[in-house]
């Protein structure tokens, strides 16, 4: 790695110790970059929570819950081939 990219490395390695106090926003950049660590930490919880559910699930629980998701998403699966 050369000296530029451990600059930028050092760099950020810094600024996420700086940043890290969400209690004390000071600008709309701070506000912004908190907002998001929170919001990946709920999106990561609400994952591993997922899972562990999806896991407790037999064949047919996961088949109906992938035909539900399927609908809420768009992407509806044709229920036969026919073509109307």
């Amino acid at each position: 790695m050369n000296t530029y990219g451990l600059t930028v490395v050092a760099s950020l390695l810094w600024a996420a110790t700086t940043w890290a106090d969400c209690t004390k926003t000071t600008s709309d950049y701070d506000v912004v970059y908190c907002g998001t660590k929170l919001y990946l930490q709920a999106d990561k919880e609400l994952n591993d929570i997922y899972q562990k559910l999806v896991g407790k699930l037999n064949t047919d629980g996961k088949q109906r819950l992938k035909g539900h998701c399927s609908k809420a998403t768009g992407f509806i699966q044709p229920v036969h081939d026919e073509v109307r």
